[in-house]
């Protein structure tokens, strides 16, 4: 499965390589390494020592910025390398890539990158959308 080599990449803020990733960052590598499609560097992340509610916002817009550039639309189903936003604390700020209609793959603060339950009882009530590259 092509998910295997993402799976136990440490968290990095900013982080765009196998050495390190963010949530964005395991997007931009996954869609650049198995689609062959070059993503837009959001440059925006959960650094240490920053409080999350100054960065949540900012993050939310760079990710509804950069979905309204009519490259994704949003479904209504699950399909491998859909794209799934997570609202957590008021704000759409986690995003993560869709393996089938039971699991995805995401990296996330404070562990290493790893595939979950979409259904996982954290994650279920958190989902806000599901977006499929159109281009």
């Amino acid at each position: 499965m092509w998910a295997e080599k993402y799976i136990g990449l440490p968290y990095k803020s900013l982080g765009r390589s196998l050495r390190g990733v963010d949530c964005y960052g395991l997007v931009y590598l996954v869609y650049k390494h198995e689609l062959n499609i070059e993503l837009p560097k959001i440059d925006i992340g959960y650094q240490n020592g920053l409080d999350s509610e100054e960065v949540a916002p900012v993050f939310e817009k760079g990710l509804n910025d950069f979905l309204s550039e009519d490259k994704f639309k949003k479904v209504n189903d699950f399909k491998s390398f859909d794209l799934l936003l997570y609202r957590r604390s008021g704000y759409i700020s986690h995003i993560a890539i869709c393996l089938n209609d039971k699991k995805f793959l995401h990296a996330d603060l404070g562990s290493k990158s790893c595939i979950e339950k979409i259904k996982h009882k954290y994650w279920v009530h958190r989902l806000v959308g599901v977006y499929r590259y159109a281009n």
